[in-house]
């Protein structure tokens, strides 16, 4: 049984450690525009606002756009946008290519370095997930703790080890010395005798 529960604790302790290391990938992973980015592939979380803007998309959802800037017209596009300050992902069609923009509108373009691509898909409620984890009491309550539980084993079977360990060395060394004491009172009796048939 004992052996069973630490198999199971092992497996816990990896699917832990593998879910540190993604949420913290997804933090640090930031782009100039406050984006995750990891390898060809762009991650965001829908909001309310988000789903007026992005077709077939709702709250929470995780929405992954593969990176691509060979565009054509009438290309759907993801790209950057500001409001209130702050970089948004926005969809829209392409009408209209020049050498340093495309256009969304007659009068409304968008610079090719804020273009992110056009291929996407969605993992519903993932990002509302991701997004918490995220926060101060998302990343407390399922980084930090959780990896303070591993540390703290992980110091309890060291020393459980060790108490083991000295343990078995003091057991053997007990059975030496019995062993030891045995071998000089079997080599005392014969002499024993001889003095008693002397006598």
């Amino acid at each position: 049984m004992k052996k069973k529960l630490n198999i199971i604790w092992s497996i816990l302790q990896v699917i832990i450690i593998i879910f540190v290391i993604s949420i913290t990938v997804f933090v640090l992973c930031k782009n100039k525009y406050g984006y995750t980015e990891i390898a060809n592939y762009n991650f965001s979380y829908i909001t309310n606002t988000d789903t007026k803007y992005i077709d077939n998309t709702n709250k929470n959802d995780l929405l992954i756009i593969k990176k691509n800037r060979s565009i054509k017209q009438n290309d759907n596009i993801f790209y950057y946008d500001i409001n209130k300050n702050k970089y948004v992902i926005r969809q829209s069609k392409v009408i209209k290519i020049d050498s340093s923009s495309y256009y969304i509108s007659d009068n409304t373009s968008i610079e090719k370095d804020k273009i992110i691509g056009k291929s996407y898909k969605t993992i519903p409620k993932l990002g509302g997930i991701i997004s918490f984890l995220e926060t101060k009491l998302g990343f407390i309550l399922f980084i930090i703790i959780p990896l303070v539980i591993i540390f703290i084993y992980q110091i309890y079977k060291f020393i459980s080890t060790i108490k083991e360990e000295r343990n078995k060395l003091e057991e053997s060394t007990s059975k030496e010395l019995v062993k030891e004491d045995n071998k000089v009172g079997e080599e005392e009796s014969p002499s024993e005798e001889k003095e008693v048939e002397i006598l």
